[in-house]
């Protein structure tokens, strides 16, 4: 073991002294988000008794950065709950979509329906989700079989998707607003 020093010694001490390390500082500013989808933000008292973990942040950063993180553990931790206290603290509307096998991302833009004897096409709530500030969780990615997967790629690499039924048939391209955040979450293979 160390030997213990005693008496006074004349000698200088060899200390080596780091800098720290630099922190950077995330600014977040919370977007302004529209009177029709405030209705979506997580009422605060579903957190009241909520103790933030340490994934909670760790989510957080990955989210504020741009990130589409995806959050993998058993059913029952917490990882809908997680990006929903993220929604919360940053006051963006929470929407949540289950995945499943034959899942179609482009059926969450909108469908054809008749409307006064004419077929129209009626956009989804999905639109109003991601061309606005908000936080959206799709649950089960992992049973999206892998045609459906390829519209979710192009969908978050272009940060748009081309929907050729939309504007009466002529098509649009919808775009990911700059605060709308896009999670992932599934369970254990």
């Amino acid at each position: 073991g160390p030997t213990p020093v005693t008496g006074k010694t004349d000698e200088p001490l060899d200390v080596k002294v780091e800098k720290p390390t630099e922190r950077k500082t995330i600014t977040i500013e919370v977007p302004a988000v529209t009177e029709e989808l405030k209705q979506y933000i997580p009422n605060s008292a579903i957190f009241e008794s909520y103790i933030e973990r340490p994934v909670d942040s760790l989510l957080a950063i990955h989210l504020d950065l741009g990130k589409n993180p995806i959050a993998q553990g058993k059913q029952g931790t917490g990882k809908t709950f997680s990006y929903m206290f993220y929604a919360y603290k940053r006051q963006l509307p929470f929407f949540l979509y289950s995945a499943y096998a034959d899942f179609n991302l482009r059926k969450y833009f909108g469908d054809k329906t008749i409307e006064n004897g004419t077929i129209k096409f009626q956009e989804g709530l999905f639109i109003k989700a991601i061309s606005s500030p908000s936080c959206v969780l799709i649950d089960e990615v992992n049973a999206i079989d892998e045609s459906g997967i390829k519209d979710f790629n192009a969908f978050l690499q272009n940060r748009e998707l081309y929907i050729k039924d939309a504007d009466g048939g002529k098509g649009r391209v919808y775009a990911i607003h700059k605060d709308c955040r896009i999670g992932f979450a599934q369970n254990p293979k």
